[in-house]
């Protein structure tokens, strides 16, 4: 089956809020480790869908995607977007605790890049440093 035709059966199985946000911001993530078996939340790099080639049903984004690689549509508010972070960001502490506890030697963290996202700016949270303010928090 074709990308669009998959796209569609989503979007007619999705609720009203859902199909709003896919038409506004339609997405799709790409999974960043294959060799899980089961993939959650954070599990997907994210990108937006540029478009849809109308001749072979295929979907555009500014990525590359293999054939056979596991993807999933995504939908993303900005009460989504800071929870889901929010959870990267816990789980990466428990990771960093569970290390520590079982006597693992961890090189201690010194420093972090944060790399800003144009779709998660203002016009996306309504207002400024969202990301920047869960981080620190």
């Amino acid at each position: 089956m074709s990308a669009d035709r998959v796209l569609k059966m989503v979007i007619s199985e999705a609720t009203k809020s859902d199909q709003a946000l896919l038409f506004k911001n339609p997405l799709l993530g790409v999974a960043l480790d294959e060799s899980k078996e089961r993939l959650r939340d954070g599990d997907y790099l994210v990108r937006k869908i540029e478009g849809i080639d109308p001749r072979s049903g295929g979907i555009e984004l500014l990525d590359d995607v293999r054939v056979g690689q596991r993807v999933r549509f995504h939908v993303r508010d900005a009460k989504t977007a800071v929870a889901e972070f929010e959870t990267i960001l816990d789980r990466a502490k428990r990771n960093e605790l569970q290390t520590s506890l079982e006597g693992l030697v961890m090189k201690p963290i010194v420093g972090t890049l944060a790399i800003a996202d144009v779709t998660r700016g203002v016009k996306f949270f309504k207002e400024r440093n969202v990301d920047t303010e869960t981080f620190i928090r």
